[in-house]
């Protein structure tokens, strides 16, 4: 039975997600058809409320026949209800039966979805979940974008690994980014990497990837290729087979940089054909310059080091543990170098878990191999019941009668063995022995051929002692195989004399210890990474990459940071015009930069809102990391 409001007659449910149903109805005042989103519960949440009154607020942003209109924000006696217009049309979906849609076709509706997708990524507004659902489809030509249930106006958001059935988003159609496992932040071009599967199911008859288990789909976004669409679909323009292959790279770098740059293409093959002529001979994305302005994500200037860390990772076996020390200077790049192992660890189904010391913590022993063992109870909850029963029985059999002492630390291993009975009392040394021996057990159950462990240590210049009793007495020991031990320090703050420093001395004797010491990029370097970000050449970038290597010292993050405030003042411009990127040489070059991290960042935060401050004040008083809902 439909639900009433007031003013509107609503009919069956058309869609749904976790906490909204979508009705179609119709306006009493003048019988105009109108779809209606109302919270699914008779007593919602605040925050399914405030997803309406935020998706109303979305909406109001776009002016563009191609993305449905926000009507009205209704009030009801259990809280809101969202009214938008109801396109006379038919969902994308039906048109989807298997079977490739005619070229024609294909290339003129894909030239209208991309065209609606640049029209809310112009309002600043990421959808995060594109699927054929979304589209309406008029006249068999004109498209309408809806459902925003999912959509921000935050420019760029980092995404944690959680449970399949948790992701923000239908996983056919998720970008690896989305999957919170590729260590990326989620863009703009999310939208671009969900719109190339769709077009590719509609150029095939099928989606890229299928699998029967979530996670082996997330596996294939991350890291299959996707079958080249000529050999789904035989004579298949090679141009449109290159397009959409490009919005579907793993790397958003590497994907189309903006929805327009997209459109034109499309529109490009379709006027040729439409003129009689073949699919034109083009390269995807030539003339695809974005306007807004971003600093590339990818890691430059370390090819050595990640196929030094990536063999580390690849000589683990049995019985075979290796530990690689990373140091340099803050901001150089050390924990983004390591975090380049998460896709192969992914596609070898490793885990890869990640602890971080607190200089404001030392004194609390094992405190971050704890952050890093609920790190890993996190993911392993994310697993089909099989596996999740397999490390049960792994774990219970690890830990014996001191299942309880694991749950006093790391509460989180309780959703895994359940409740444990009390473990026995000891003398306080034996206590703190016991205990270590039970990390190894726990972190031995964790590693197998089939599923590795990286566990990854930040910030080791402040290691407190017992874990580095634990690191010495890991590597040493002949029965802990498949686990790869990540360690990053800044080598300035760790002297000859430091704790860390002798027992890699003692280990480097007897055990598989390796050092990578990151340096400053060179100017050459440098002027490749301004180069991807002003999408200019090598040789036009270089100017500006001197000025930036003269105030940043080649220090990764000081030039990210540098870039970024050289746009928000006006030195880096885009000419809509000549939609190319202009930079004012003489503005960058009298540009003010700290020569250290902390004068750097204070700088910024001096900058933002007393509000926010206060804020971030408390934020910080949680940790380097925490939830929102506890800062809320």
């Amino acid at each position: 039975m439909s639900p009433e409001l007031a003013g509107y007659q609503l009919g069956e449910p058309v869609d749904h997600d976790g906490q909204t149903v979508t009705y179609a109805g119709t306006r009493l005042a003048d019988h105009a058809p109108v779809l209606a989103v109302l919270p699914r519960s008779a007593h919602p949440a605040p925050e399914t409320l405030d997803q309406l009154r935020a998706q109303f607020a979305l909406l109001n942003r776009f002016d563009h026949p191609g993305v449905i209109r926000a009507l009205a924000l209704e009030s009801t006696p259990d809280g809101a209800a969202l009214v938008t217009d109801r396109p006379a049309a038919q969902s994308l979906r039906t048109l989807l039966t298997g079977q490739p849609l005619p070229l024609d076709r294909f290339l003129a509706l894909g030239a209208e979805m991309a065209a609606a997708v640049a029209a809310v990524h112009a309002a600043g507004v990421i959808h995060r979940d594109l699927t054929p659902e979304r589209f309406a489809v008029a006249d068999g030509r004109s498209v309408v974008l809806g459902g925003f249930g999912r959509a921000t106006p935050v420019p760029r958001q980092m995404h944690a690994a959680v449970s399949p059935g948790a992701l923000a988003g239908t996983l056919t159609y998720l970008s690896p980014e989305q999957t919170g496992r590729m260590n990326r932040s989620v863009d703009f071009r999310t939208d671009l990497y969900s719109l190339g599967v769709i077009l590719y199911e509609m150029l095939t008859g099928q989606p890229p990837f299928r699998a029967g288990d979530p996670l082996q789909l997330i596996h294939a976004h991350i890291a299959r290729a996707p079958q080249p669409p000529g050999q789904l679909r035989p004579n298949c323009p090679e141009p449109l087979a290159a397009i959409v292959l490009k919005l579907l790279a793993k790397s958003a770098e590497d994907r189309y940089q903006s929805a327009a740059g997209l459109e034109a293409d499309l529109r490009l093959c379709l006027e040729q054909m439409r003129a009689g002529r073949t699919v034109p001979e083009l390269i995807p994305g030539q003339c695809d310059v974005p306007s807004r302005f971003q600093v590339p994500e990818r890691l430059y200037g370390r090819a050595a080091e990640v196929k030094q860390l990536l063999q580390a990772f690849e000589g683990i076996g049995p019985g075979r543990s290796s530990l690689v020390l990373i140091s340099g200077y803050s901001g150089i790049g050390k924990s983004s170098l390591v975090q380049e192992l998460q896709r192969p660890a992914m596609e070898r189904q490793a885990h890869f878990v990640v602890g971080k010391f607190d200089q404001f913590k030392r004194n609390v022993p094992f405190a971050t191999l704890h952050l890093a063992l609920r790190d890993l109870v996190r993911q392993v909850m994310t697993e089909d019941d099989s596996r999740i029963a397999a490390y049960r029985d792994r774990l219970l059999t690890a830990v014996g009668p001191n299942g309880q002492l694991l749950i006093d630390v790391v509460p989180e291993f309780a959703r895994l063995i359940g409740p444990q009975p009390a473990a026995p009392e000891l003398p306080p040394q034996e206590t703190r022995n016991r205990f270590q021996r039970l990390l190894h057990q726990v972190v031995r159950a964790f590693c197998s051929e089939s599923h590795p462990l990286c566990l990854f240590i930040d910030d080791l210049q402040w290691v407190d002692s017992a874990t580095l009793e634990w690191l010495e007495s890991t590597m040493l020991d002949g029965d802990t195989g498949w686990l790869l031990l990540l360690g990053a320090y800044r080598d300035h703050e760790v002297s000859p004399s430091h704790p860390l420093r002798l027992l890699v001395d003692r280990l480097a004797e007897t055990a598989s210890v390796e050092e990578i010491q990151l340096q400053p990029l060179d100017d050459n370097t440098l002027a490749q990474l301004v180069a991807d970000a002003l999408h200019q050449s090598v040789g036009e970038a270089l100017p500006l990459a001197r000025i930036i290597s003269e105030k940043t010292r080649g220090n990764p993050f000081f030039v990210n940071q540098l870039l970024e405030s050289l746009y928000r003042e006006g030195a880096i411009l885009f000419d809509a015009a000549s939609r190319r990127w202009t930079v004012d040489l003489e503005q960058a070059a009298a540009a003010a930069a700290s020569d250290n991290v902390v004068d750097f960042m204070t700088t910024r935060l001096e900058r933002l809102a007393p509000a926010s401050r206060d804020t971030l004040h408390l934020a910080a008083c949680l940790g380097s990391t925490f939830e929102l809902e506890t800062l809320v």
